[in-house]
């Protein structure tokens, strides 16, 4: 193998690196957004359980209380 193949291989080693470095940088990106939606939609979910819970609570509480 002459010097000159061996410049060719590492430059397509390079390229190829670049690639996979790329693709991961994406999908790194990808996931960490739709955790976040995740994760933003399941607390607004507890907050509206949680506003529910309450609401049942002081409900109950209110009937309870005439008796």
């Amino acid at each position: 193998m002459s010097f000159r193949d061996y410049l060719h291989e590492k430059a397509e080693e390079s390229r190829h690196n670049e690639t996979v470095a790329y693709l991961m940088f994406l999908a790194g990106t990808v996931f960490f957004v739709g955790g976040l939606l995740e994760t933003l939609m399941i607390s607004s979910l507890l907050d509206k359980i949680r506003n529910g819970l309450c609401l049942f609570h002081t409900m109950l509480k209110t009937m309870l209380g005439q008796f």
